[in-house]
């Protein structure tokens, strides 16, 4: 019997491997200009460095604009400040000593300030500036030196291979690779090498190169560091007045061309045509002699005699043409632009432009005023110089100090106070019309504009902060039992019309003086105008809420109101307002609302264009639960920060009113919220919130008499 033959597979199952995760590069992989056109690994300067600082020095304006760098972006000097707003804790206060005495340090032979000061004059007049920076054994930055040598130094272009190094960010240590580059210095036929800032390893000074691992080295003999500030992205920088080179060196050979019209008389020699004749030997001889002496001004009125013969010899003048002299003067035809005058000054305004400086700033002010004085450093500061401080403070915190690891303070550069006195008037009157203007704000403003350090009030434990509430609420809080004089006409017209007009002093109910002046801009007394009229179809409308006594009224009150407080505040703002209203009593039900406008302008004597506008109202009702018992709401909203900020005041309330039997005596109980929408900023936020709670309650008992 046949055995059957059986088929065997045999598979080979291999382990799935897990796909690597997808990674990319941790290091810049850009390949960068040197790279390409520097066939070693030293760049060359594309600019000739030693002529750009024989052009500064021989410019008419360059120093000039360099200066104003130098005295504005560095001059005022270095301070620290803390990072954030809070309130100081010990370990602040000794990080902030520390930083303080570190940046005083970094120099012990000048200013730090001096320092900085030394690398924007060589930044702006070769395009980079250079400083030596020497650590201690712990590897702390203690002492920077600037290179004043600008020229001597070069570079490499970035060096393989990728070197890790620490960076320290708001207290955490981060490593971050880069490609470094090396430095020399060579002047007079020796050579220093040094190694970038923040390249972690060590170098030898005398021959540029690294150590290997295992390797030591004297301290000695370890070369420092370099730290580089540069205008643009050229290895070497680039000036920013490089495009007017150009005129620079034609501004100078203009004013050599000038001098020389000075030490020689002239720009060009004379022309001396004769016709008819030739000079004799000995007046060539005089002539020539004349032209070497006439330099300065000794020979600015010297003159000479010139003698001629005829041409064939002859001296026979009568029977041949004579002799003729003509001298032309040259030079003249190259005065008519005033000695360049028109040249010169087109490229001094071309290389201020470059440096985006105005003429105030170099010396040339004569078409300058108050006011354009004042907007031309206001622009400049907030262009120009508060950009350089900011570059050059991110320069000290984050690369020159950054092992410190600082977190509460920063480096900054000091700039100067530029405030305008009309405009510090112009703020305070607009902030106490506004209501935001408090003790301490007011104290802090007036002392910083006088140089001094200004302290808040002095506050009771017991008290509330009364300097950081705006004095118009305060005004408003006052206590006064005086009252506002003045005089009113009011009544009735057929029991259906009514109307108050009235004219008042307009001081308010605390100050009882008639002090008042005469309105420059209305011409007419400075008081306060007011008038009110009202319809009542229904019969007259009672002055209560609604009376338990009453509860079968039907009244209706429609009513408009104005007034015009001519220079009030002191007489620096013209007040209007504007009013509706509307009552109604339907037996238990009353009801209420009113609206009202103002408008505060600035007299012209304030010299301010900008106006404010409220807008405020209420709406309110009653209802007679029972005969005693009146249920109330309210609902009341304003806006105190001017129409053009939206930032209303909500406040709704609910209450009752409690009417006893057979007297005039009434409890009163109300809740009421507060609300604060709409506001742009926080600082108007804090303006609304005027040391009233959010929740209160009232309960009053009222006797009427």
């Amino acid at each position: 019997m046949a055995k059957s033959k059986q088929r065997m597979e045999a598979r080979i199952i291999k382990e799935h491997k897990q796909q690597a995760p997808v990674t990319k590069a941790d290091v810049s992989v850009q390949v960068t200009p040197e790279d390409a056109f520097n066939a070693g690994d030293w760049i060359m300067p594309m600019n000739d460095r030693i002529g750009m600082k024989t052009l500064v020095k021989h410019s008419t304006i360059l120093p000039q604009c360099i200066r104003a760098y130098k005295n504005n972006i560095a001059g005022f000097g270095i301070g620290v400040r803390y990072v954030d707003d809070v309130e100081e804790t010990p370990e602040m206060a000794a990080e902030y000593s520390r930083a303080e005495e570190i940046i005083e340090l970094l120099n012990i032979e000048q200013d730090t300030k001096e320092v900085f000061e030394d690398i924007i004059e060589a930044r702006e007049t070769y395009g980079a500036a250079y400083i030596e920076v020497i650590r201690d054994v712990a590897g702390d930055v203690v002492q920077i030196e600037f290179i004043k040598d600008t020229p001597s130094v070069y570079k490499t272009k970035p060096l393989e291979p990728y070197i890790g190094s620490m960076y320290y960010h708001h207290g955490k240590e981060l490593e971050r690779k880069k490609r470094f580059c090396k430095f020399k210095q060579e002047v007079g036929g020796k050579t220093v090498y040094f190694k970038e800032f923040g390249d972690p390893r060590i170098m030898d000074r005398r021959d540029g190169k690294y150590l290997e691992e295992g390797e030591t080295l004297d301290l000695q003999y370890q070369a420092n560091e370099i730290m580089e500030f540069t205008i643009g992205t050229e290895p070497y920088g680039e000036v920013r007045w490089i495009g007017q080179t150009l005129g620079v060196d034609g501004s100078r050979k203009a004013e050599n061309l000038n001098n020389n019209y000075f030490e020689n008389g002239r720009h060009t020699p004379l022309m001396i045509m004769i016709k008819g004749g030739t000079l004799t030997d000995e007046s060539f001889d005089k002539l020539q002699q004349y032209m070497n002496d006439i330099k300065g001004e000794a020979g600015q009125h010297a003159f000479i005699i010139l003698e001629t013969e005829s041409s064939d010899g002859r001296t026979d003048f009568d029977q041949q043409e004579k002799p003729e002299i003509e001298v032309k003067d040259l030079a003249n035809i190259l005065q008519k632009d005033e000695l360049f005058q028109d040249y010169l000054d087109n490229n001094r305004r071309k290389v201020q432009s470059s440096f985006q400086l105005p003429d105030l700033y170099v010396g040339y002010t004569t078409d300058f005023n108050r006011a354009t004085a004042q907007t031309a450093q206001e622009v400049t500061e907030e262009q120009v110089f508060q950009p350089e401080r900011k570059s050059l403070a991110w320069a000290i915190n984050n690369r020159l100090l950054n092992g410190y690891r600082f977190q509460y303070v920063e480096a900054y550069f000091l700039e100067p106070d530029i405030s305008n006195p009309d405009d510090l008037y112009k703020l305070l009157t607009v902030g106490n019309n506004a209501g935001g203007l408090t003790p301490n704000l007011a104290k802090r403003i007036i002392y910083k504009a006088l140089g001094e350090d200004s302290e808040d009030y002095p506050e009771n434990p017991d008290e509330a902060a009364w300097g950081d509430i705006p004095l118009s609420y305060n005004k408003s809080q006052s206590s006064g039992m005086g009252f506002d004089l003045g005089v009113e006409v009011h009544g009735l017209v057929k029991e259906k019309f009514g109307y108050e007009v009235g004219i008042f002093n307009g001081t308010g109910s605390s100050v009882n003086v008639a002090s008042k002046t005469f309105s420059d801009d209305w011409h007419i007394p400075s008081l306060l105008y007011a008038g009110r009229i009202t319809y009542m179809p229904k019969g007259v409308m009672p002055s209560n809420q609604g009376s338990p006594n009453r509860l079968k009224e039907d009244k209706m009150l429609f009513g408009l109101s104005t007034s015009l407080n001519v220079e009030s505040e002191s007489e620096s703002t013209n007040d209007f307002r504007a009013g509706a209203e509307f009552a109604m009593l339907k037996n238990r039900l009353y009801l209420g609302a009113e609206i009202y406008y103002m408008n505060v302008g600035f007299t012209k004597r304030q010299k301010i264009d900008e106006s404010y506008n409220y807008l405020g109202g209420y709406v309110q009702g009653g209802y007679f639960v029972t005969n005693k018992l009146q249920a109330t709401a309210r609902y009341d909203f304003f806006n105190r920060n001017g129409l053009d900020t939206n930032g209303f005041l909500n406040m709704p309330a609910v209450g009752f009113n409690y009417f006893f039997t057979s007297c005039n005596l009434k409890l009163q109980a109300m809740y009421q919220f507060i609300g604060r929408t709409g506001h742009d900023t926080q600082h108007d936020r804090d303006n609304d919130d005027l040391g009233l709670a959010m929740h209160s309650g009232t309960v009053l008992l009222q006797y009427t008499f």
